[in-house]
C-alpha cells in the first residue's frame, strides 16, 4: 500500500455505548447497563489496525450520551486510540437518529480538522444504520458503507483529476463485492467481519488510566442550544420496546432417509407449504 503526506492523517470514529438491559419501558443509562457497542468496537478496531501499518495515523474517539457513557471512550483508548471526546449534556436526553446526527457534525468540527470519519455498520440497541449516514449528508460528504477493506493509492494511479489522499475501498453487501476509488475526506462505515477485535492487555487498561484523559464537550462548546436537541426537536419518537413473541414446534421424522423424505414432502403438501 502507498500513501502520501500520511502525517496530516486523522481519522475521527464515532462510537456509542448501548443499553444491554431487557427491552421493556424507558430506561435511564447507567454504567451498569451500557457496553461498547460491539459494531463501533470493530470499527475502532479496523482503524487501530490500519494505524499499526501506518504509525503517523492519529484516532479520535468520540461518542455521545451521559458522562457514565466515558467506559467506553476509556475502552477505546486502551485499543489504541490517541484521543477521546464525549458529548454530554441533560439536554441531549432523547435525541432520535437525526439530532444525534447534527450534534456529531457540531462536535465534529469541533474536534477537526479530520481526514476520515468512520461509524460502526449499526447500533445494537436501536438497530437504524442512519447515524453514520445522516451525519456524512449534514457535512456533505462522500459515504462508503460495508467497508472491509481499504488501500491508499497515489493519485497519479487514479483515474481522472484526483486530489492528493486517494483511496481505494471495498464494500460487500447482498452478497456483492464493489471496489470504489475516491478522495478524502470521506465517511464510512465498516462492516463487522472487516477485523476481528482483540483483547486489551491488562497493563495497557493501566497505564490509559495513568496517562490518558477524556475529553468532554457540553452544548455551549457546540454552539447549540437546548431547544435544538432532546427529544422534543427531534421528529421521531421512541414509544416503546419490547421483545418479539415466536411461536413454533420441532418434531422428529423417524425412518430411513428416503421415508423421511417422503413424510415429510407429504406433510408439506397437505400444509399448503408446496
Amino acid at each position: 500500500m502507498k500513501k502520501k503526506n500520511s502525517t496530516a492523517l486523522h481519522i475521527i470514529v464515532c462510537i456509542k455505548s448501548v443499553v444491554v438491559a431487557p427491552p421493556g419501558k424507558k430506561q435511564a443509562r447507567t454504567g451498569d447497563n451500557m457496553i461498547f457497542n460491539p459494531f463501533d468496537r470493530v470499527a475502532l478496531q479496523w482503524a487501530v489496525d490500519l494505524k499499526a501499518t501506518f504509525p503517523e495515523i492519529k484516532i479520535t474517539a468520540v461518542s455521545m450520551g451521559p458522562p457514565s457513557g466515558d467506559q467506553a471512550l476509556w475502552e477505546a483508548l486502551a485499543m489504541g486510540a490517541d484521543r477521546g471526546v464525549l458529548i454530554t449534556d441533560p439536554a441531549l436526553k432523547g435525541c432520535d437518529t437525526l439530532i444525534t446526527a447534527r450534534v456529531l457534525a457540531r462536535a465534529i468540527g469541533v474536534v477537526g480538522p479530520w481526514d476520515m470519519l468512520v461509524f460502526g455498520e449499526r447500533s445494537a440497541d436501536g438497530d437504524t444504520a442512519h447515524v453514520g449516514p445522516q451525519t456524512s449528508v449534514i457535512l456533505d460528504l462522500p459515504f462508503v458503507s460495508g467497508l472491509t477493506e481499504l488501500e491508499f493509492i497515489d493519485p497519479d494511479s487514479m483515474d481522472g483529476d484526483c486530489m492528493d489522499g486517494g483511496v481505494r475501498v471495498t464494500r460487500q453487501m447482498a452478497g456483492f463485492s464493489e471496489l470504489m476509488e475516491g478522495t478524502l475526506p470521506l465517511a464510512l462505515s465498516v462492516a463487522p467481519k472487516a477485523g476481528k477485535v482483540r483483547d486489551i492487555p491488562l497493563n495497557r487498561i493501566d497505564a490509559v488510566w495513568e496517562e490518558k484523559s477524556i475529553e468532554y464537550l457540553g452544548l455551549e462548546a457546540l454552539g447549540l442550544k437546548p431547544g435544538e436537541v432532546g427529544e422534543k426537536a427531534s421528529p421521531t419518537k421512541l414509544l416503546k420496546t419490547s421483545l418479539v413473541k415466536k411461536s413454533g414446534s420441532c418434531r422428529m421424522i423417524e425412518g430411513t432417509a428416503d421415508q423421511q423424505a417422503e413424510a415429510l414432502i407429504k406433510e408439506l403438501k397437505q400444509s399448503g407449504r408446496i
